[in-house]
């Protein structure tokens, strides 16, 4: 399953997959190192696959420095995925 979090009010967003835990408790996971409120805005089917081909069309809006899944996107690039 993806998932896509977004930090707080920001607009910060982290797409991911988990196929082991649910997305709630990823988002738990991932708030223990995060001070803003990571809230989940969509959770959508499918597999790893989807999931790069989302990093890969998305690539230019990364954030520098926060890893491979961190996107600065506005609202409207959130409902297109």
């Amino acid at each position: 399953m993806l998932y896509i979090l977004r930090a707080g009010l920001t607009s910060a967003y982290k797409i991911g997959f988990t196929a082991e835990t649910s997305p709630d408790a990823r988002r738990q996971a991932l708030q223990t190192g995060n001070h803003e409120q990571l809230t989940i805005v969509a959770t959508l089917e499918g597999d790893q696959n989807d999931e790069a081909m989302v990093h890969r069309d998305l690539a230019a809006h990364q954030i520098p420095h926060a890893g491979t899944e961190w996107f600065q996107l506005t609202t409207l690039q959130v409902e297109a995925i």
